[in-house]
């Protein structure tokens, strides 16, 4: 149990939003929050608080690691990803481009981007 708490203490602290977001769902839950008031805190849906509470209910804190997935892994960080929603949310003539919208093409050539 103190195991648990000290791994949760230290996760919720994390700067990896779905680290940190599991172990605040557990860490709420342990302090009484109702589903409701830990969906609106986290801004989650029910079912990610749920499912999070269960698997780690059933697997301890072993269940709030990340499991391996099918399909295809990310090709782009999530810091690469914030930097292209970045871009695409600034005009191209605000940055001396000169284009008016951004495509595929132009964010791949873009110096800004590399």
């Amino acid at each position: 149990m103190q195991e648990e708490r000290a791994f949760i203490s230290k996760r919720v602290k994390s700067t990896d939003r779905n680290i940190r977001d599991r172990a605040r769902v557990v860490d709420l839950s342990s302090k009484g929050y109702s589903v409701p008031q830990i969906m609106e805190e986290l801004r989650r849906c029910r079912n990610y608080v749920l499912g999070w509470i269960d698997r780690f209910n059933n697997e301890g804190i072993k269940g709030l690691g990340t499991k391996k997935r099918s399909g295809r892994p990310r090709i782009y960080t999530e810091t690469e990803e914030q930097r292209v929603m970045t871009l695409i949310n600034t005009r191209p003539v605000d940055l001396d481009l000169h284009f008016n919208t951004w495509d595929i093409s132009n964010i791949q050539t873009s110096a800004i981007f590399k």
